[in-house]
Formats: structure tokens, sequence, C-alpha cells
């Protein structure tokens, strides 16, 4: 249940989050509201996110008011009076702290125009969002994993020593109930054991060929034949799932889901998965957090800053000398990294 700004009797101060993106951002940001809400019970905890991820932040009990920012509709210039009344809700939230955990101009300026009297961000933000902040935090230099800064930054604006907990992540009933109903339609039974892929990537360069999986995916079943496998992602994302399907179709069981799933139907599906096949992307840290084991590919990006967080995951790493080249495209036009990596080993893994 979400509690309206201002109507806890008791509470001691007003936290403001900022992190509109991306899923693995926030994901990666979520950890910091349990440790608020041990040491502030009583403390009404809002969020800045954007449009597509607000169902997130609310399979999280502890947070008390998303305020979502409607960034692609307010990017055209004839909705822009509605940001009047983004802005009144804003400041209606009377924030005692904000932590911006984004580190850009337009997260800095949101939390100056917050009204916040205290705002911490990193030390690094870019875009001159630092201008925007009381006070800026450096983690130390051996501190690179994205969850250990964030805590980090909480950590030193409240002085407090508490070790990186879980998300926080709750699943609804509801969500159980329409996974439980969409696997239905594909004769699938939600309480059997399956395997998920998340194949797709915001970047080109993470996204590791269709060929790839679908011969992971037949050195499985050689192994494991009656082993459902459920394909997941967004549905601009879904044909690249049509082409594994297409091709592994003969061989085993699988489903695509991609474009199927919302967010809080994507947490029940990951929360009863046996584990996840996937490249460095959203659904890889959200299982990561959830618990679930994760088998990941990276190329361009570094698993020790973005890698799945946690102890039961397996990381393959491309190899090439330019990597982590944190390039979109592949510098070399070729992809080298991703046949680096044995199907073979990630299908054993």
């Amino acid at each position: 249940m979400r509690h309206p700004a201002g109507t806890r009797a008791l509470k001691k101060m007003n936290i403001l989050i900022v992190k509109p993106s991306s899923l693995g951002d926030i994901v990666h940001t979520l950890p910091v509201v349990p440790l608020l809400r041990k040491h502030w019970p009583e403390a009404v905890i809002s969020w800045v996110v954007n449009e597509e991820y607000a169902r997130l932040l609310d399979l999280c009990p502890d947070i008390d008011h998303v305020l979502v920012f409607r960034r692609h509709r307010w990017n055209r210039p004839r909705h822009w009076p509605e940001l009047y009344s983004f802005l009144h809700e804003l400041r209606q939230q009377k924030p005692d702290l904000c932590l911006d955990f984004q580190g850009l101009f337009r997260s800095g300026l949101i939390s100056r125009l917050s009204g916040a009297k205290r705002r911490v961000g990193f030390r690094s933000a870019r875009e001159g969002a630092t201008c925007f902040y009381t006070e800026s935090v450096l983690p130390p230099k051996e501190m690179q994993h994205a969850v250990q800064r964030n805590v980090f930054l909480l950590q030193n604006a409240l002085q407090i020593d508490d070790p990186v907990q879980n998300s926080g992540i709750s699943c609804s009933q509801v969500d159980m109930d329409n996974m439980q109903r969409l696997l239905r339609n594909y004769d699938v039974d939600g309480r059997s054991v399956f395997l998920t892929v998340a194949p797709a990537a915001r970047w080109q360069a993470k996204t590791w060929p269709p060929d790839f999986f679908i011969d992971v995916l037949r050195e499985v079943w050689s192994r494991q034949p009656d082993l459902p496998v459920l394909l997941l992602g967004t549905a601009t994302e879904r044909p690249l799932g049509e082409i594994i399907t297409d091709e592994c179709g003969r061989q085993g069981r699988i489903v695509n889901l991609m474009g199927e799933t919302d967010l809080g139907t994507l947490v029940a599906v990951l929360r009863h998965t046996r584990v996840l096949l996937t490249n460095d992307s959203g659904p890889m840290h959200l299982a990561a957090m959830l618990g679930t084991p994760v088998v990941a590919l990276f190329g361009p990006t570094d698993p020790l800053l973005t890698g799945p967080y946690g102890q039961a995951h397996r990381v393959f790493r491309g190899k090439c000398e330019r990597t982590p080249c944190l390039q979109y495209n592949c510098p070399k036009g070729t992809n080298a990294c991703h046949y680096t990596v044995s199907s073979q080993e990630v299908a054993a893994a």
C-alpha cells in the first residue's frame, strides 16, 4: 500500500531518491531502500523514475511514493505545460534529503528543484550535475561495482555502516497469477523447472548472435531433452526471439515470451526460473537481485563494474585486446569477443 506523502504522523524525515533509468541501474540502487527503512522506519521514501520503470518500484513495499517522470512525452514542446504538475508534486514531498544516484544534468536539476536542503550525489557526476548538490561523495577506487558504490553514497550521507542487503522487491499474487496464466497459454506448467534466456541487449556490441544461443540450447537439450526454455525481452526484441525459436523448435520445448511480460510478470518468471542465460542486460541485473542464478555473457562492458551482483553466478568474458571497450558498436566492426566464448562451456554452466 502506498502512503501519500506527509500522511505518516511520526515520520522523522522525508527522503527523495532520484534514479530515473535504466532498468539495470535502478536495480543496482534498490538495495539502499531496505537500509533506509531499517534506520528510519517512519520516514517517507519517494523515488523519481521514468514512466516505463515505475511498475518495478511498485513491487518494493518500502517505497512510499513513486513520482513518474514522463521523459519521452515531455521531450515534445506541446507537453511542456505538464511539467508544472510534476514540479508541484515534487515540491509537495518536502524532502529533507535528496539522493541523486543518476548523476546527470537532468537528475541534478530535479534534486535542486525538489527544494531539499541536503542534496547528495557522486563527485564523478557528469554534465555539471554536481553544481546542484550540497554534498558530493567519492567512493574508494577499489569499490567498483555499482551496487557497492550506491550503498556507499547512502552510508556516507547518513553515517551508517550496514552491508548490502537485498533489493526488497516483492512478488504480488497478481503477478504470480499473470505468470501462471501466460505459461498455461503455451502449455507450460508454472510449477515445473525451466530455463530462461534473455538474448537481447540495448547495445549492439552486448548482443551475442542468435546462432550462439541456438548452439547453447541444442547442447543443453542433448543433456536435458525435456527442459522447457522461455525467451524474455521486449516487443521490439521479439524478432530476435523468433529467429531462435524457428531454429530450435524441432530440437526442444521453447516459448518466445518476448514482449508478453510486464515488469511484474517478469519478476514472477525470474523468481521461478532455475537459471537465466543472458547478455549484459536489465533482466540479468533483476534476476541477480532476486537471487536467481545467472549465466552472463560480457564483451564490451566490465563485469567488475556492472556484472550480476552476488555469488551464485557465472560470467563468460569475450577475449579481445580492447575489452572492455565500452562501445555501443564493436570498434573493430567484427564483434570478435562474441566468437571467443565456447557455447559448450556455457551450456555446461
